[in-house]
């Protein structure tokens, strides 16, 4: 298994991955102009040449406290790629790239319905704050 950025050539696999993990329907169009985007990479996790896996991550600026962070977003492996450590390898390749980038945190939301998700999270040394999530669709 090896970790890359998204290529242009691979956006069909990473919806394939998106829309079998969430309920959503993905835009392939915005995933394209968001390869030109420097804030925004899909690492993906591939095995046979083959997207198994995926984090989108976003870096944060924060000029106020100059501490800049990623927030990770569609963290998934394909079902049948599953409980094979994908995802805690994903998380720690992420690590790595943070600590080359001097990132000062990482952050996400995690559905609490994602049990075995959170546990992983967990027992990587993320720590789930007391805080809710709002959000209002426009």
């Amino acid at each position: 298994m090896i970790f890359e950025f998204l290529k242009e050539k691979e956006i069909d696999s990473l919806i394939n991955l998106l829309e079998e993990a969430f309920t959503l329907k993905a835009n392939k169009e915005t995933i394209k102009e968001s390869l030109n985007n420097k804030n925004i990479r899909f690492l993906c996790a591939k095995e046979d040449n083959k997207v198994i896996g995926t984090i989108m991550i976003t870096t944060k600026i924060n000029p106020v406290t100059n501490k800049n962070g990623f927030y990770l977003d569609y963290v998934s492996v394909l079902e049948s790629y599953q409980n094979r450590k994908i995802g805690a390898k994903m998380m720690l390749e992420v690590e790595k790239i943070a600590k080359e980038e001097n990132i000062s945190y990482i952050e996400f939301t995690s559905s609490s319905k994602r049990i075995y998700a959170r546990k992983l999270y967990l027992s990587l040394g993320y720590e789930l704050r007391d805080t809710g999530v709002f959000i209002k669709n426009i």
